[in-house]
């Protein structure tokens, strides 16, 4: 485990196109987060559930197999504790009211990478050491 890990929790980023999930994982990366990077749900999920470093799931909402918001709700469900911050550039008031009922933060695409820094930071507030308690 690397001095990095130690200070900040791992960021997970979801989003099927994979120019966003480099650059975010640039972006987080250079503000000194751990970031992996999956374009798919479902893989993103069984990285979850062998990794206890994650303290933050970033996840865009539109994506194949599984939307951003079932992942949010199996998150949810297997990890209550743990943040969730969904992206996306067509939520209606709808969605965004599901994602809310979740437990989860929003976002909405296009977005300034400052604004998104200071809701990880809130989000990760607190979490030094992450250790999820499965339900």
């Amino acid at each position: 485990m690397n001095n990095l890990t130690n200070l900040t929790p791992v960021v997970l980023v979801v989003d099927d196109n994979p120019i966003i999930g480099k650059l975010l994982m640039r972006f987080l990366t250079e503000e000194n987060y751990e970031v992996t990077s999956f374009t798919r749900g479902k893989e993103a999920l069984e990285y979850l559930k062998t990794n206890e470093a994650v303290g933050l799931l970033l996840t865009d909402i539109d994506m194949p197999e599984m939307s951003g918001i079932e992942l949010s709700r199996q998150v949810k469900t297997l990890y209550p504790a743990l943040p969730i911050i969904v992206m996306s550039g067509s939520a209606d008031g709808q969605t965004r009211d599901e994602i809310f009922s979740l437990g989860a933060d929003f976002i909405p695409k296009p977005f300034e990478l400052v604004d998104l820094l200071k809701r990880v930071e809130t989000a990760c507030a607190g979490h030094l050491t992450i250790k999820r308690e499965r339900r």
